[in-house]
């Protein structure tokens, strides 16, 4: 689902994240936060989708009705 990686991206950058690795080697621990964040991306993408193709067969509808009568 493309929209989610990078909603998912700008999202990782507000919610706190704690290191669990060294200064050298950052290891990022992924919160409860991080999960009901994602499954909210994931809703809203499988709701995106089909609006978005709605939209996109019906303009594609009225450019090829508007081709036709020419």
């Amino acid at each position: 689902m493309l929209p989610v990686a990078p909603l998912g991206w700008l999202i990782a950058r507000i919610l706190p994240h704690g290191n669990i690795g060294t200064a050298e080697h950052p290891v990022i621990e992924g919160t409860p936060l991080d999960a009901m964040a994602g499954l909210v991306l994931v809703f809203f993408d499988v709701l995106l989708y089909p609006v978005a193709t709605y939209f996109l067969l019906s303009l594609l509808s009225k450019i090829l009705r508007a081709r036709s009568r020419l």
